[in-house]
């Protein structure tokens, strides 16, 4: 993702750019697990799984799984989204939007009730923000997010969170900024981010969004199906069906 700051390229003061990416992995409280008797799952079968045993055995206080949840693109293009490609679904088939198939079906129904029995109460109010938060305070066992994360955390008496504020970039696009031994002392202090994040990258991480010209477009209508899942407003089907139409009439399919 890409942000700029300034006046028009060619009016006045030179274009500022800052180029990030991240990847999305699991995160999970240790101490919350072994309380509980409980494994680190390695599927997603048993992640909701283990997110439900977690309510369970902590009769509520911690929850199962924490999820963003807001009316914004980003809420699927996260853990949900993760979930729905190791599903095998996707957001286009031969061009055409393929969110009412029957993996996205299977990958959305079963968020969707795993949302309700051990994510978030108040998930229709989760943005990224509240969610790092939250989970690095103990409120949730499990988290399927950005990386970035990694700066809510590290050990509060650390000065991770005032370096990146005033420094900026955490995952440098460029292969030179990682190998450069300035950049490895400077993530030094972060725990194990700097081999966990190259690994990630450089190993485990694909894109798999379709790319589109109306990008922000598509993953907006997708959330709002998310949400009216999950709030009951439509049945399941009906709302991934008419995302799907709703889709492919902007992208022209």
């Amino acid at each position: 993702m890409a942000t700029a700051t300034g006046e028009p390229l060619g009016q006045g003061p030179l274009l500022e750019i800052t180029v990030n990416c991240e990847s999305y992995n699991l995160a999970y409280v240790p101490a919350v697990l072994d309380a509980a008797d409980l494994d680190v799952p390695t599927t997603w079968a048993e992640y909701f799984s283990t997110a439900r045993m977690v309510v369970e055995r902590t009769g509520g206080r911690v929850g199962g799984f924490g999820q963003r949840g807001t009316a914004a693109w980003h809420t699927m293009y996260i853990g949900f989204a993760t979930q729905l490609w190791s599903y095998g679904g996707a957001d286009f088939e031969a061009g055409r939007c393929a969110l009412a198939a029957p993996a996205s079906l299977r990958a959305t129904s079963e968020f969707v009730a795993a949302l309700r029995d051990a994510g978030p109460p108040n998930w229709l109010d989760q943005r990224w923000y509240e969610l790092a938060l939250d989970f690095a305070r103990g409120r949730y066992a499990l988290l399927v997010d950005s990386d970035h994360y990694v700066a809510y955390f590290e050990d509060p008496g650390k000065e991770f969170l005032r370096r990146s504020v005033f420094e900026g970039n955490m995952n440098p696009t460029r292969s030179s900024i990682w190998n450069d031994e300035r950049f490895r002392e400077h993530t030094s202090g972060w725990g194990a981010f700097y081999d966990v994040a190259r690994t990630l990258i450089e190993r485990d991480a694909f894109v798999l969004v379709t790319p589109a010209a109306n990008y922000l477009e598509i993953p907006n209508r997708w959330v709002q199906a998310l949400l009216d899942a999950y709030t009951e407003r439509k049945e399941i089907a009906a709302s991934l069906e008419a995302a799907a139409v709703d889709i492919d009439e902007l992208v022209g399919a």
